[in-house]
């Protein structure tokens, strides 16, 4: 007759041998995990300061650098409007020609064809018609020409002209023994039988400023018997 086996409760099984496919899944599952160290150096990344530094100089000269335009432009218009500047005016009253020769160049100077001898007075009028401003004029000069030849030149030396006032400058420019070509000299010439030489003033003041007036004929009678100077 046959037996029947019963397990036994509570029953303990023996480990499987080493080596067999339950002992390894055993010691997988058993395995402790695995500990990553770490490091104690380590700082999160932080955004540079150097660079907001920066940004903010740039801007705090920007702003300063506006505002120094906005106050320059304020300080103009204040100025303009107190003071309201105006430009000086000037007139050539009176320009005489107290002696005038145009004769042929000596055989020693074969380069030019005529020689000029001239003595020019001449009178300038300034005026100054600002009312709070006064105006220093730095070298003034002066030039005197006629048939595109320059019979006088000269310089006025400095000088301050206070507000609303008018200078008259008083002078005279000589040329002695100025060669001339004989085209200039034969229309100088020309001009001089004529009894009337066309004068053109230039003068030029201040930072390169310049003004021209034309004059016009100028009468040479008296001078027919000048001598050359």
């Amino acid at each position: 007759m046959a037996e029947w086996v019963y397990p036994e409760k509570n029953a303990k099984f023996a480990a499987p041998p080493n080596g067999t496919y339950h002992n390894m899944k055993e010691k997988r599952t058993a395995a402790p995990p695995k500990v990553v160290p770490v490091d104690t150096d380590y700082e999160p990344r932080r955004r540079g300061r150097t660079g907001d530094s920066c940004c903010r100089c740039i801007a705090c000269f920007c702003a300063i650098l506006i505002a120094l335009v906005i106050a320059l432009g304020i300080g103009t218009l204040v100025f303009y409007l107190v003071v309201h500047p105006k430009a000086p005016k000037y007139n050539v009253s009176d320009v005489r020609l107290a002696a005038f020769s145009v004769s042929p160049a000596s055989s020693i100077d074969l380069s030019s064809g005529f020689v000029l001898n001239a003595v020019t007075t001449y009178e300038v009028e300034a005026r100054n018609p600002n009312e709070k401003i006064g105006i220093y004029y730095d070298t003034i000069n002066i030039n005197v020409l006629s048939e595109g030849v320059t019979i006088g030149a000269g310089r006025i030396p400095p000088f301050y002209q206070g507000a609303r006032n008018t200078t008259l400058i008083m002078g005279d420019l000589r040329a002695s023994n100025v060669p001339l070509k004989s085209a200039a000299g034969s229309a100088l010439q020309n001009a001089q039988r004529s009894g009337r030489i066309p004068l053109f003033v230039e003068v030029d003041w201040l930072s390169g400023h310049e003004q021209k007036m034309p004059s016009e004929g100028i009468g040479m009678n008296s001078l027919s018997s000048c001598s050359p100077t």
